[in-house]
C-alpha cells in the first residue's frame, strides 16, 4: 500500500489534524476511503482499479484513472472530433491535456475520473450499450461504491 494511501486511511489525510474539526455539511463531505483511493490514483499512479459508483440511484462503473490520463484521453477525443480543422484540433488537444498538469499533488481530490465508463439501468443494461467512455464526477456526490466494474452477462 502506498504511503499516501496509508496516511489517508489512518488519519483521514496526511495533513489532517484530529484536534481541529472542520464543519462541513454532511451532504458535502465525501467518503474518506473513496477519497483516499482517488488520491492514490492522482499521486501514486494507482490506476485501473475497477469501481462501481452509486450516485442518485444510478450506477456508474469503470476503471479509476488519474486526472492527467483523463484530460489526455479527453483531449484526444476532442481533437478527433475536430479533425477537419487540423491546427485547431492540435491546439485544442494541447490545451486540454495541459489541464491534467495543473493539479496540486497535496490537495485532496474533489473529482473522480473513470475510463471505460458505463451507466447501468435498473434492469442491468449498460448505457451506452455499444461503447465505453470517459466519466468525471464529484466525489461528494457518490452515495456508495464497490470494488470491481460491472459487466453485462450474455446469456448462454
Amino acid at each position: 500500500m502506498s504511503e499516501n494511501l496509508s496516511k489517508d486511511l489512518v488519519a483521514g489525510g496526511s495533513d489532517a489534524k484530529p484536534e481541529k474539526a472542520v464543519t462541513v455539511p454532511f451532504a458535502e463531505h465525501p467518503d474518506w476511503f473513496l477519497r483516499a483511493l482517488v488520491r492514490a490514483a492522482q499521486n501514486d499512479g494507482y490506476i485501473g482499479l475497477g469501481l462501481t459508483l452509486q450516485m442518485g440511484g444510478l450506477l456508474v462503473s469503470g476503471a479509476l484513472i488519474n486526472p492527467k490520463e483523463y484530460f489526455e484521453e479527453f483531449s484526444k477525443m476532442m481533437a478527433k472530433a475536430h479533425i477537419d480543422y487540423v491546427d485547431y484540433a492540435l491546439l485544442l488537444r494541447k490545451d486540454i491535456a495541459a489541464l491534467g498538469e495543473i493539479l496540486d499533488p497535496k490537495a485532496y481530490p474533489t473529482y473522480i475520473h473513470l475510463k471505460e465508463a458505463q451507466y447501468f439501468t435498473p434492469a442491468g443494461d449498460p448505457i451506452p450499450s455499444n461503447s465505453m467512455s470517459l466519466w468525471r464526477g464529484r466525489i461528494n456526490r457518490v452515495d456508495g461504491f464497490s470494488l470491481g466494474a460491472l459487466e453485462k452477462k450474455i446469456p448462454k
